[in-house]
């Protein structure tokens, strides 16, 4: 996409970027991360919220037929800087049960991040007018509902 000049421009490219997100983690990130688990708590919070992201790429793609738009996606910078953060300190770390711990603090930034975005997301839908997608593609991530989806994981200290 060009320069943004129009507000409904603006909220596509925002509708792009978290499409990305969701696609990137569904079709590569949490798959990978999946592979390098051990703690079963954790592996069964990830593979929830696996099958949740799921359901959010096609809640986005709704929200894109609602606007008459064809599913877009734009990089996250933000996004990539997450991963990154991850993959940098998990090079570092030489204790599985260290790792797991840094696989879930990557999973819950990157949950506050997705939240955040949605509630942008919906705010700026809502200043737009764009109402319909807002209830009907987004409200479902917003609040409780994506703070649910996070994955329930704790670590306890051992002997």
């Amino acid at each position: 996409m060009g320069k943004i000049t129009q507000p409904r421009e603006l909220f596509a490219e925002k509708l792009s970027t978290i499409y990305y997100v969701e696609r990137e983690l569904t079709e590569k990130v949490l798959p990978e991360l999946l592979e390098h688990i051990d703690n079963p708590q954790l592996r069964q919070g990830i593979q929830n919220h696996l099958a949740q992201t799921r359901g959010h790429v096609a809640n986005l793609e709704q929200a894109f037929a609602i606007l008459g738009e064809e599913p877009e996606t734009e990089k996250s910078a933000a996004f990539a800087g997450l991963t990154k953060d991850h993959d940098q300190l998990s090079k570092k770390i030489d204790a599985q049960p260290l790792e797991d711990i840094v696989h879930a603090g990557a999973a819950a930034k990157t949950e506050h991040f997705e939240i955040a975005a949605y509630e942008g997301l919906i705010n700026l839908a809502e200043t737009l007018g764009e109402t319909v997608a807002a209830r009907g593609g987004l409200t479902r991530f917003a609040g409780a509902d994506a703070r649910a989806s996070a994955p329930g994981i704790s670590f306890t200290s051992g002997p």
